[in-house]
């Protein structure tokens, strides 16, 4: 059976929000003091128990799970895509800000 549109963007969604939370967790970490550290453990919990989740359900192939249907190793692909896009993007950005 193949995936629906619905089915592929919330796989992409939920699979880029859990990742992009446990960079930005582990960045909080890392440069963050005080309560800002405690907010970066919560980022980096909630995108390790997402991917937990996901990856516990798509390997004990849960029946009724919405994005059962998705290729994963496509959506992660995707994923990847759009952050190094987004990333070359902002970098161009800024080297067009500073340079001017």
């Amino acid at each position: 059976m193949c995936a629906g549109p619905i089915e592929v963007i919330g796989a992409v969604f939920l699979l880029s929000f859990s990742i992009l939370m446990l960079f930005a967790g582990a960045f909080t970490l890392y440069f963050g003091a005080g309560k800002t550290r405690k907010i970066g453990g919560v980022f980096l919990v909630i995108g390790l128990a997402i991917i937990a989740l996901y990856s516990y359900v798509l390997i004990a192939d849960v029946e009724g799970f919405f994005f059962e249907d998705v290729d994963i190793f496509h959506a992660a692909m995707v994923v990847i895509g759009v952050i190094l896009g987004a990333i070359l993007a902002a970098g161009v950005f800024l080297i067009a800000i500073i340079k001017s």
